[in-house]
């Protein structure tokens, strides 16, 4: 089965969904990529699963650094924001959870995979909007948080 993923150089679409924003559930929170920030759009396979759960302590563990690069980080899973709920309160991240439990979003990134939850993907979206650099992952693979650092950085210290 192939997948169809958002290429780098095309326009993030905005979309709208169910999200955990400092500890609150927004049920209508518009993600907008066009700013004067860098977003990172981090797909994981779900909550309550360990590979995820390293995975975003790493991002929530490096959020000032992504910060000094201008760069804010969005988790996403199908799971539903009642989940990021409950499990936010045992990985504690610091950054938006949004519930892609419609797996719309998954579609339109090329994310989501046959038996339901999301590949891992990550996704960097450059300040106007546009896709700057994507990878998507086999279930189960562990990414290199500090590889994806790096490529924010590089994108950030190229526009100097």
């Amino acid at each position: 089965m192939s997948r169809i993923v958002i290429a780098p150089g095309a326009s993030a679409p905005n979309f709208t969904v169910a999200a955990l924003v400092d500890d609150k559930i927004d049920q209508s929170y518009q993600f907008i990529p066009r700013d004067d920030r860098y977003k990172l759009l981090f797909f994981y396979e779900g909550d309550f699963k360990e590979n995820s759960a390293n995975e975003l302590k790493k991002l929530d563990f490096n959020i000032k650094v992504f910060d000094t690069y201008d760069c804010d980080i969005y988790g996403i899973s199908v799971d539903s924001v009642e989940a990021h709920l409950k499990w936010n309160e045992a990985v504690s991240v610091r950054f938006p959870l949004l519930s892609d439990s419609t797996r719309r979003v998954s579609v339109m990134y090329g994310t989501l995979s046959p038996e339901g939850p999301c590949y891992p993907g990550a996704f960097i979206i450059g300040r106007k909007g546009k896709i700057l650099w994507y990878r998507l992952e086999n279930p189960g693979y562990i990414r290199e948080i500090a590889s994806i650092l790096q490529t924010v950085k590089t994108f950030h210290d190229s526009e100097k």
